[in-house]
């Protein structure tokens, strides 16, 4: 690490302390030497595509430490070298312990660590630095994971509670979005290839909260915008969805498990949301959750 490369990653450093200096270099070199290792060397510092116990992916869960066979794994963290006391300091989560046997071999990635600066603890003290370390994957049995999809909880409100609290959405999603009724409902599971395994189907009926995990397309957050007569030209699903407090074109691109929905500019003033989608609805007779619970 030299000086320049730590000043462009550190640009903001030092506003109040003064820019990174030679001591910095030095203290970033400590601990980039002394996390570089060997490939296939598990230790603090390394990176893990990490599945947790409820299936929810990491790409790049942090390893807090090693313990002989024990791995502690913050599924969302950064780490600080602590240089003085040398030992990786994690702060985020959640945190899960798991074993070596676990893990297999990925590659060679970079982690950006954190310490304090020449001038020590204070306000904009820190500064950051890459250090090469190993990447793992973590063993599981689970058949669908958030890393290909999207999984949603879907609760279902009686007419009782709705009427109480004057409620005008009949279900809600956790962890966003809210339908008034089943078929716009399952309008939007059409949309987004939603299905229910038998086992969650099970759990769901057993519990008898009216709660349903739901896996879809795993979609791209970002909004796509574009000309109408762009859209309608696009080889995919189309539809109509408010966006923005209007009636729009829509597209939904899918690509395997992933989608892409892509948006028209102008406003849509002959139109329903949903309204192809729920056409397929009412054709088929496509009622939540029966309809989609996997063979």
């Amino acid at each position: 690490m030299t000086l320049n490369k730590l000043k462009k990653l550190n640009r903001y450093v030092g506003e109040f302390y003064g820019v990174p200096n030679e001591t910095d270099v030095q203290i970033a070199n400590d601990c980039i030497k002394r996390y570089a290792r060997r490939k296939r060397q598990l230790a603090a510092g390394d990176l893990i595509e990490f599945t947790n116990p409820y299936g929810d992916f990491s790409p790049r869960a942090l390893v807090e430490k090693v313990d002989g066979d024990d791995v502690h794994v913050c599924e969302h963290g950064s780490g600080w070298c602590c240089s003085s006391k040398y030992y990786l300091s994690v702060s985020g989560g959640a945190f899960y312990t798991i074993t070596r046997n676990q893990l297999e071999y990925v590659g060679r990635t970079k982690v950006y660590l954190k310490e304090w600066g020449h001038c020590g603890a204070c306000r904009d003290g820190a500064i950051y630095f890459p250090v090469t370390v190993n990447l793992w994957r973590n063993k599981h049995d689970f058949k669908y994971t958030t890393k290909d999809y999207d999984r949603n909880i879907i609760t279902h409100l009686s007419k009782e509670w709705m009427q109480q609290q004057h409620e005008r959405y009949e279900y809600h999603n956790y962890p966003y979005g809210a339908w008034e009724n089943n078929q716009i409902l399952s309008a939007w599971c059409v949309l987004h290839k939603a299905f229910i395994t038998k086992e969650d189907a099970e759990y769901a009926n057993k519990d008898s909260r009216n709660a349903w995990h739901v896996w879809t397309s795993k979609l791209n957050k970002e909004h796509y915008w574009l000309e109408d007569e762009e859209v309608l030209k696009m080889k995919g699903v189309h539809d109509y969805l408010y966006m923005n407090g209007s009636i729009r074109n829509v597209c939904f691109v899918y690509n395997g498990t992933s989608l892409n929905v892509y948006y028209g500019k102008g406003e849509i003033k002959d139109h329903t949301p949903y309204e192809n989608s729920l056409d397929k609805v009412y054709k088929n007779n496509i009622h939540f959750p029966e309809s989609f619970i996997q063979e």
